[in-house]
C-alpha cells in the first residue's frame, strides 16, 4: 500500500528517485524494482558496503569518513548528496548503519541512519534496532521503516 502510494505520487509529479545502501545491500532498490510501474520512478543506485565502495564510487573523501565515521546522520547525508550529483535525480534515499554481529565504530548494533533528499530538501532519521536482533531482521526492519517513513514525508506535502 505505501510502496504504490509511493510510486504513484512519484509518477504523477513526475519525479524520479535513486539510492544509496550500505546497511541493506541492494534491498531497498529491490523493493521498489518489484513493483508495477518503478521504471516510470526509479533510476538505480549504488551499493556501497565497504568503506573504499563508499569513497571511490560516491567519491567521499577520506577525512568525512575519519572525522564522522561511516555511521554516522552527517555521513549519511553525504552519501545522499553525493548520488544526488552523481545521478541527477530529484530524489535520494541514503542508508548507512549497524547491522552487527557486533559494535562498529564503537556505535551499537541496530544503529540506522536514513536521508532522504528531495531536490534540496534534507530529512533525517534515525533507528536504534534491539542488539539481539539478526541481521536480517535489522535489515528487514531498516527497509520497512525507510518505506514508512519515506512516505509519510510524501503525504505532508
Amino acid at each position: 500500500m505505501k510502496l504504490n502510494f509511493i510510486i504513484n505520487y512519484l509518477k504523477t509529479n513526475n519525479l524520479n528517485l535513486s539510492v544509496c545502501e550500505s546497511i541493506t545491500g541492494g534491498k531497498l532498490g529491490s523493493v521498489f524494482v518489484k513493483k508495477k510501474n518503478a521504471s516510470k520512478i526509479f533510476f538505480g543506485g549504488f551499493i556501497t558496503y565497504q568503506n573504499i565502495a563508499k569513497l571511490k564510487i560516491l567519491k567521499l573523501q577520506e577525512y568525512n569518513l575519519q572525522k564522522f565515521g561511516v555511521v554516522s546522520k552527517e555521513f549519511s547525508e553525504i552519501m545522499a548528496v553525493n548520488t544526488k550529483q552523481i545521478l541527477d535525480t530529484n530524489i535520494v534515499i541514503a542508508l548507512t548503519g549497524n547491522a552487527g554481529p557486533k559494535c562498529l565504530e564503537n556505535k551499537a548494533k541496530g544503529l540506522v541512519y536514513v536521508t532522504i533528499l528531495i531536490n534540496k530538501k534534507i530529512f533525517r532519521k534515525k533507528f536504534i534496532f534491539n542488539s539481539f536482533f539478526s541481521r536480517k531482521k535489522i535489515i528487514n526492519l531498516t527497509v520497512k521503516k525507510t518505506i514508512k517513513y519515506f512516505f509519510d514525508i510524501l503525504k505532508k506535502n
